[in-house]
């Protein structure tokens, strides 16, 4: 609570000390006396933000004074809360000084003090000396009714204290909206994003393909090389067939050689027995004919001379030619034999002859048969010995290339082979570098596919928490309102009006505000505006209002300037009586009413006395 207000140069006041007592005090005094400029310095301490008709603060520093001086006497504690909890009094002195070039200072009992420091304190109690509900200076009931109806619920909520629930849904809207807009903007990026990545992701699916392609190629290689050793295996295979039966036939051959020239050999033998033969028997036969000529010529001279000499040969010749008659028939006899034999030996040789020729011959083409075969041997041999150097570096290229397959024709694989080479060409250019550019967008797209999914569900989350706090909200201000209507239109039935309060726009808690409807003399109530009510009703409705709210402000300080302006007097009793029925048992809350007129204090009510004397601001209090 404010003990009291110590004005020193300020405005017409060159020093005086103005007391304050819990409950009402009620300021009066003649215009232009300085009433309002008490109230004026309790605000600028309080750490109001703006001057009475915006004057400057230069403006309020007395003429000819280099600095004002405005401090409050406060205590230090309310309902166990310590005002400035560094500070041990009891009751502290918290100054605001003015300076004539327009800079100010805080003091809190003469140690300076930031601005923020002394608004965060009373804030604290809920003092908020812009808020025209809590102090609302001159000219104040008449502009309220001219401000938007969202900043009147916005003052509202912060009177009583309920700022926090609409904070805290504006806040959750807040970051509704941020989490939309960073949801957007990621959507945005994501789908930039998902551009490239399935950009990236055609190439990388082009580059698997050509990997698959090159994988196929090298198996089409290996299976190749696999054809290749198998076609070797069976060239090796059917060379060795030919070299087993050349060799068979080889073998065949020399045999048959040595039979014919084992048969020609013995042909060859006999026909030369039979041509020695023949050769001795044409010799005996020469012989024999020899002897059978000489034995004849001797033979035919004994018959001549035995006929020459017309008688018997002599018993020697006779007997000489009885031998030779013998040795002719031994001789002829011998001679036929011997022709027989050679007539024999002839047909032998004859027949022979075609065989010894025949064995030469055929021994001859055996030989000539063997070496043809043994010269395809050694061919084979040589093509053999080819074949397995080849078979053996194939098959080894063919294990390098990979495992034994099933060998196909060389035409199907050489055909699939251009088919993969044709797929491939086109993508000759892809490399691993698509692979890494695919990962990092991969990667870059399923962190912020995950982050705006994550958004998304963080989204449902803060608009069912936003739907939620916005129901309470609704839910407290539509409970408070209610009540706040009941009292305000239960006041305003004393001056012969209606009125009542409520939420306008509750469905959209950015654009709710506070609507005051009052209506005088049987007339409906309508919206409390400038133009649709007199000065007078104004003052009625707002004092009504601003009494309803009273049990319900948070602030354990309050006030009215001028509450009373273009009020009747019938209406200004009626409205004082108003404000005192109405502050009456508010305990340690301090209210501070000011008004020009004249006044018949009630018992209770500390009433101050403003006049100028001189030229300079007097205070005087009424007990």
């Amino acid at each position: 609570m404010i003990r009291g207000v110590e004005l020193r140069d300020f405005m017409s006041y060159e020093e005086a000390l103005v007391p304050l007592g819990r409950g009402l005090n009620l300021i009066c005094g003649p215009n232009g006396s300085g009433k309002s400029s008490i109230l004026l310095g309790i605000s600028l301490v309080l750490g109001q933000a703006h001057t009475e008709r915006s004057r400057r603060l230069a403006d309020l520093v007395r003429r000819g004074k280099p600095e004002a001086r405005v401090s409050l006497i406060v205590d230090n504690e309310l309902d166990g809360r310590k005002l400035f909890p560094h500070r041990r009094e009891d009751r502290v002195s918290v100054t605001r000084v003015l300076r004539a070039n327009g800079s100010y200072y805080y003091l809190i009992e003469g140690q300076p003090v930031t601005k923020a420091e002394v608004r965060e304190a009373f804030a604290r109690l809920g003092i908020f000396p812009d808020n025209m509900l809590i102090i609302m200076h001159q000219l104040m009931v008449h502009r309220f009714a001219s401000v938007p109806p969202e900043e009147k619920l916005r003052m509202l909520e912060e009177a009583v204290g309920l700022h926090g629930y609409r904070d805290d849904v504006l806040e959750a809207l807040g970051r509704l909206r941020e989490a939309g807009q960073e949801e957007k903007t990621l959507r945005a990026v994501l789908q930039s994003s998902e551009q490239s990545y399935e950009f990236w992701r055609r190439e990388y699916d082009r580059y698997r393909r050509k990997v698959a392609l090159e994988g196929r190629l090298r198996e089409l290689e290996a299976e190749l090389a696999w054809t290749r050793v198998a076609q070797g295996e069976a060239s090796v295979a059917r060379l060795r067939t030919r070299l087993d039966a050349a060799r068979e036939d080889l073998a065949s051959l020399e045999s048959d050689v040595a039979d014919a020239d084992r048969r020609t050999d013995a042909a060859e033998k006999t026909w030369t027995a039979l041509k020695a033969e023949r050769g001795h028997l044409e010799a005996d036969r020469l012989e024999a004919a020899k002897l059978e000529a000489s034995t004849t010529a001797v033979l035919s001279w004994m018959e001549e001379w035995e006929r020459a000499v017309g008688g018997a040969l002599p018993s020697s010749l006779r007997e000489a030619r009885q031998r030779s008659v013998g040795e002719i028939e031994s001789a002829r006899k011998s001679l036929e034999d011997l022709e027989a034999r050679l007539a024999e030996v002839e047909r032998a040789l004859d027949a022979g002859l075609p065989g010894l020729i025949d064995g030469r011959v055929d021994s001859k083409v055996l030989r000539f048969r063997a070496k043809i075969v043994g010269e395809d041997i050694h061919r084979i041999e040589g093509q053999l010995r080819t074949d397995l150097e080849e078979l053996q570096a194939n098959t080894a290229e063919a294990e390098r290339l990979g495992s034994r397959l099933t060998p196909r024709k060389a035409g199907d694989i050489h055909a699939e082979t251009a088919t993969v080479k044709a797929e491939l060409a086109p993508l000759a250019h892809l490399t691993e570098e698509v692979e890494r550019m695919y990962g990092q967008h991969l990667q870059s797209f399923e962190a912020l596919r995950g982050r705006a999914e994550a958004l998304a569900e963080n989204r449902k989350v803060l608009e069912a928490e936003l739907a939620k706090r916005a129901d309470r909200w609704r839910e407290v201000m539509e409970g408070l309102l209610g009540e706040v209507s009941s009292d305000f239109d239960h006041l305003l039935r004393e001056a012969e009006g209606a009125g009542r309060v409520r939420l306008g726009s509750p469905g959209n808690i950015e654009k709710s505000g506070l609507e005051i409807l009052a209506g005088f003399r049987g007339q409906d109530a309508v919206p409390l505006e400038s133009f649709t009510q007199s000065g007078g009703e104004r003052s009625i409705a707002m004092s009504a209002f601003l009494l309803a709210l009273q049990r319900r402000i948070a602030s354990p300080f309050r006030a009215i300037d001028e509450f009373d302006v273009h009020l009747d007097p019938h209406n200004r009793e009626l409205v004082s009586k108003m404000i005192v029925a109405s502050t009456a048992g508010l305990g340690e809350t301090q209210y501070i009413a000011i008004t020009p007129g004249a006044v018949s204090p009630p018992k209770g009510v500390a009433v101050i006395v403003v006049q100028n004397v001189a030229g300079a601001a007097a205070v005087g209090r009424l007990t």
